[in-house]
């Protein structure tokens, strides 16, 4: 490395590649010093021992950005359809098929059961799928939108579920038995669920 007098620093093309190996790691998180041992470690079977985890942090943060990129491209694509709606108007909307991860646990359970089973089951996805709230909610087994069929009958899905099951009626459309809870935007409230939500069933051919 050459330094100017107006302090400009110039390298050769070998420590380029140096500097893009340091800068890599610091964007992982690494100390100075960590880095350091690193490069400066000239034994081979030690340095194998230390690049190993490093190896592994490395794929593991790749893996999270491709999960998180794969996200973001798949609501780039379908995903305002769901939110492009005023409060309690019905509309129809085409979505690719999607493939969900769900859990067991009963929608009747108490707050904080349903709050611990929710932290547990995003914990046991990953951390890239934390980045998909927009996708997350609930599906329960309510044939034709039935409201007295649905134990937490809140005033708000109670008038989403009957102006559901009336715009069904008047096209003459016959829809699934399961109801689809999607939650808007990012900040979860209470019983995994945010402040509004879409309620979505399939229409059957």
């Amino acid at each position: 490395m050459k330094i100017e007098e107006n302090g400009y620093r110039y390298y050769s093309y070998e420590q380029l590649y140096q500097i893009g190996f340091i800068l890599g790691l610091r964007d992982l998180g690494l100390l100075v010093e960590e880095i350091k041992d690193y490069l400066g470690d000239s034994s081979r079977d030690a340095l194998n021992k230390k690049l190993i985890p490093l190896k592994n942090k490395i794929e593991l943060r790749i893996q999270n950005l491709k999960q998180i990129l794969a996200i973001l491209r798949q609501k780039e694509n379908d995903n305002f359809q769901l939110t492009d709606v005023d409060f309690y108007v019905v509309k129809e909307c085409f979505l690719p098929d999607h493939d969900f991860w769900c859990s067991d646990f009963k929608a009747d359970c108490s707050e904080v059961k349903i709050a611990s089973s929710y932290s547990q089951f995003y914990q046991e996805l990953g951390a890239g799928v934390m980045a998909n709230k927009n996708l997350s909610g609930f599906i329960t087994d309510l044939p034709q939108a039935k409201v007295d069929t649905y134990a937490n009958s809140g005033a708000g899905i109670e008038k989403g579920l009957t102006v559901i099951r009336k715009y069904a009626k008047e096209n003459n459309f016959k829809i699934g038995n399961d109801v689809w809870q999607f939650n808007i935007g990012l900040n979860i409230e209470k019983l995994g669920l945010t402040k509004n939500g879409i309620l979505a069933y399939k229409i059957l051919k």
